[in-house]
């Protein structure tokens, strides 16, 4: 009887152990694969970054505009307003001061188009150009608005290594969007 007991005690500890194994294996390769899962949507996540995000300002850019314009026009909440922003001065920044020069206005401007509307969707277009989509936007409100930008413009200067001070000025100009029929591009 004991040696029955113990044969069966054996073997029930053989199957536990075979099955702890399993799971072990089990486990093993489910970890592993949503390891590779996670991997690839970071990938594809950095990736779609890369494809629709300025690596200079961080502000979206013209092809997250051109691929998702519909979808964009779509979600805003009317009224809304299209602020278009064109940098003064870059070309002489450029030509006078260098690249980096250029580049740091260009920053600049993104991060006080940022600061000035928050809320609002910033993209560089390309070049100079930026554009700000505003959601909700009382329309008395944006002649103040763009005084207040380009007051903020005024107050942010590129001070470069040398110790020269870039002036930080833009053209801006503005639509109203108060009927989804309107499209982006008709504002723009």
């Amino acid at each position: 009887v004991v040696n029955e007991t113990q044969q069966r005690l054996t073997g029930l500890a053989l199957l536990l152990t075979a099955a702890l194994a399993a799971i072990v294996v089990v486990t093993a390769v489910i970890a592993r694969r949503l390891t590779k899962e996670r991997l690839k949507n970071h990938f594809l996540l950095e990736r779609e970054q890369l494809l629709y995000t300025d690596a200079l300002t961080a502000c979206f850019n013209r092809n997250h505009f051109n691929d998702h314009a519909e979808s964009l026009a779509g979600s805003m909440v009317l009224p809304a307003a299209v602020v278009v922003v064109d940098l003064n001065y870059l070309k002489r920044a450029n030509d006078g001061h260098g690249h980096a020069a250029g580049d740091a206005l260009l920053r600049q401007m993104a991060e006080v188009l940022r600061a000035q509307w928050p809320q609002g969707r910033c993209f560089r277009m390309g070049g100079d150009e930026f554009m700000v989509l505003l959601d909700a936007v009382a329309p008395e409100s944006l002649p103040q608005a763009v005084a207040e930008l380009h007051a903020r413009c005024d107050r942010s200067p590129v001070r470069l290594p040398s110790g020269e001070v870039l002036p930080l000025s833009a053209a801006v100009g503005f639509a109203l969007r108060q009927q989804a029929s309107t499209t982006l591009d008709q504002c723009m």
